[in-house]
């Protein structure tokens, strides 16, 4: 049962950091601007796929306009055909919908607005299942820094993620000390599982484990010999079954502490997933306070690059 709860939890986290990245590029000013209308497949490129691939480490991005269509897809950071993309793209297309559906809702009155800190602006994530593989994604609604974007359709959204393979699974275990975590089609419904949720609620597969039960392996490991000493020393069972309650009451010992140790990790892991997630929100906040006024200088220098200006005024 603690292995499920820290299982769940470290999914629960996963799922709020990866919506957390989305969000940290898409209520910006600039990035309004180059999505709104005809898109700037160049800008979106380097300030959305390469940001999120080098910032993130996510293995995708894909970019939807107003009517939930994909029109840009990059893959670990580099453009990437229509074709290639495709079925990321129908895999999160129900949780874009969702998105800008309740985006589009908000702006017109049909919903309560969202909060001043954020304005309209809606992002979510979930686990959705493309073919044999299955992607953890985030999908944010794009607007200006206000978070209200403007129009008579919904808002251009992002959707990111990464793809639940054997490096990221290995990763996610190592960080609660799961062994063997692997991937099920099938819901999980026994022990050493935990479900999947996709964008409808429902579970599009299932996260194993081998579950670790110290005492039942001490025990299966010495059946046999305890077998044979029964057969063989008959004569001293009183003295066996000494030694077997003096077993039993180090089991206890070890179940308890191990018990001990399950809380400490699931703390420490609460913890440092606390601290990445409050990594990601700085990220945000500091990539609006440090790009803008950069791009700034960056168009002034280009100006004057372009006039006539004499050399000492241009030194001046």
């Amino acid at each position: 049962m603690q292995e499920t709860a820290l299982a769940q939890r470290t999914l629960n986290t996963a799922l709020q950091r990866m919506a957390a990245e989305t969000a940290s590029a898409t209520s910006w000013n600039e990035a309004y601007a180059h999505v709104r209308g005809p898109i700037d497949l160049d800008w979106v490129d380097q300030h959305l796929g390469v940001y999120y691939s080098s910032s993130f480490e996510h293995d995708f991005t894909l970019v939807f306009d107003s009517a939930g269509t994909p029109i840009y897809g990059s893959l670990h950071g580099r453009v990437a055909p229509p074709p290639s993309y495709q079925s990321i793209a129908a895999a999160a297309a129900p949780l874009v919908r969702d998105a800008q559906r309740k985006e589009f809702r908000r702006r017109t009155g049909v919903e309560p607005p969202g909060p001043p800190a954020s304005g309209n602006v809606v992002w979510l994530s979930a686990f959705v299942r493309d073919g044999g593989k299955i992607h953890l994604i985030g999908v944010s609604t794009v607007a200006p820094n206000s978070g209200n974007a403007a129009g008579p359709a919904p808002a251009v959204a992002v959707a990111t993620g990464v793809t639940l393979d054997a490096r990221y699974l290995t990763a996610l275990g190592d960080g609660v000390n799961l062994s063997r975590l692997q991937l099920s089609a099938a819901p999980g419904e026994t022990l050493g599982s935990v479900n999947l949720i996709g964008p409808e609620g429902r579970s599009v597969g299932s996260l194993l484990w081998r579950v670790r039960r110290p005492g039942a392996e001490i025990l299966k490991g010495g059946a046999g010999v305890f077998a044979f000493v029964a057969l063989l020393l008959g004569a001293v069972i009183f003295a066996l079954g000494r030694r077997i309650r003096t077993l039993f009451q180090r089991l206890r010992q070890n179940d308890a502490a191990l018990r001990s140790t399950m809380n400490e990790l699931i703390a420490a892991r609460d913890k440092a997933q606390a601290s990445s997630v409050a990594k990601s929100r700085f990220i945000a906040n500091i990539s609006h306070e440090v790009r803008t006024p950069l791009n700034g200088v960056l168009g002034m220098a280009q100006a004057l690059s372009r006039d006539n200006l004499a050399a000492p005024r241009l030194s001046g």
